[in-house]
């Protein structure tokens, strides 16, 4: 009996034990995660290796192709409006690779990819001839970011910059000085033309000079020094990230279709347009499965659905209003139209 009690303690002492170093390795992972390191990291231990690719299809890929199977049998009458367009994307896609990373990019830390797939992203943009002040500014600039979305997209840029000076590669601080056509300002939106015209300046800003003036006068000023600053980021990817982003989150008419009707004004599409909600729908997908902190979002379907839904709006109205909406690749705007 003593002999059975005594190997009984003892697989409870190892039991215990290895329950005491799982938990202590689990707690040491998330220190090294949450401080800083010697190598001034960040204290990160998921970084990209060289190397280590995460195993993205190419385009068009059966996730892709399944999508529009998916509109089709979803929504009829919108992939009847839509299917010639998004069978161009599909067999001959045309948006750029750079303006297409930038945009995966941001959309990557909204979502909160892993950091490996946003640092693998940032790299490809930099092959694509992308810059760092661009990336940065796209990441700054788009309409969902926030503290942990710049958190972490430019951490990745951080760390793939060292990387990329380490081996010899180009990370430019900035590209090429931006055009007129790549600086087509707003459109004019007073008297209002569409639903998406609202109160200028809007309640937010109303609100700010009503209720905490010195806050409203701050922020102006701040505002000002910043467009007084050279820009990386051109007017249509500005729109185009926004639109991106918007599509994504399902945010609704009328700022969605705002910023569309903005895009088509500042240099894009609608074919490029639809090829960009449809790039971003998939390049969403996944990141819950990537990252404990990965943001869970619409099925694609979902998302190319309320995308081209409101690009659908967008161009009624224009055509209502006699507005001008460029359909093709070389058909954009190249100075302020409206």
């Amino acid at each position: 009996m003593r002999h059975h009690k005594r190997w009984g303690s003892i697989v409870t002492v190892i039991v215990v034990g290895a329950a005491v170093g799982l938990t202590w390795s689990v707690v040491r992972a998330g220190q090294g995660r949450g401080s800083a390191t010697s190598k001034g990291d960040g204290g990160y231990t998921e970084h990209r290796a060289p190397g280590d690719v995460w195993p993205f299809e190419a385009w068009p890929s059966h996730m892709q192709r399944e999508f529009i199977k998916q509109l089709a049998a979803y929504d009829p009458p919108l992939y009847a409006a839509w299917n010639k367009r998004m069978d161009q994307a599909i067999k001959n896609k045309k948006l750029d690779k750079r303006s297409e990373m930038v945009l995966v990019v941001y959309m990557d830390s909204v979502v909160h990819w892993a950091l490996p797939v946003i640092e693998q992203h940032i790299d490809q943009a930099f092959d694509a001839g992308s810059n760092i002040s661009e990336l940065l500014e796209a990441i700054d600039f788009g309409p969902e970011s926030s503290t942990h979305q710049v958190h972490d997209g430019l951490e990745g840029l951080w760390h793939v910059v060292e990387v990329r000076e380490k081996a010899a590669k180009p990370a430019p601080l900035r590209g090429a000085p931006l055009t007129e056509k790549d600086l087509i300002p707003t459109s004019k939106t007073d008297p209002p033309v569409f639903k998406w015209h609202l109160p200028m300046p809007r309640y937010h800003q109303q609100a700010r000079e009503r209720w905490a003036p010195e806050r409203a006068a701050a922020n102006a000023r701040a505002a000002a020094d910043i467009r007084k600053l050279p820009k990386a980021l051109s007017g249509r990817m500005q729109e185009l990230i926004t639109t991106a982003s918007d599509s994504v989150i399902r945010w609704p008419d009328p700022l969605l279709d705002h910023h569309i009707h903005e895009a088509l004004n500042r240099g894009s599409n609608v074919q490029e347009i639809v090829e960009v909600i449809m790039v971003v729908a998939e390049s969403v997908q996944g990141a819950a499965d990537s990252n404990v902190a990965g943001r869970r979002v619409h099925s694609g379907v979902e998302i190319e659905r309320h995308g081209l839904g409101a690009l659908g709006r967008v161009i009624a109205e224009r055509d209502k209003a006699g507005w001008k909406s460029p359909r093709e690749y070389g058909e954009g705007f190249t100075t302020k139209t409206y």
